[in-house]
């Protein structure tokens, strides 16, 4: 962000810095879906297969727990 603040900020620098911000933001999502798949603490639930009201009771009962 400094470089392109620091530039001319032509249209190709501002194409430039979207592409960069996306790839950071992408590889950062990825680094946190890394570390929360490790957690041990984190139950997923895919919810396609689990209907909603059961999905909540299985919340409810972590909360409990915790």
């Amino acid at each position: 962000m400094l470089d392109y603040l620091a530039s001319s900020q032509d249209e190709e620098a501002h194409r430039h810095l979207a592409r960069e911000l996306k790839q950071a933001s992408r590889r950062y999502a990825k680094r946190q879906f890394t570390w929360f798949r490790k957690e041990p603490l984190f139950r997923w639930l895919d919810l396609s297969r689990f209907q909603m009201e059961l999905a909540t009771e299985l919340i409810l009962q972590d909360l409990e727990l915790s």
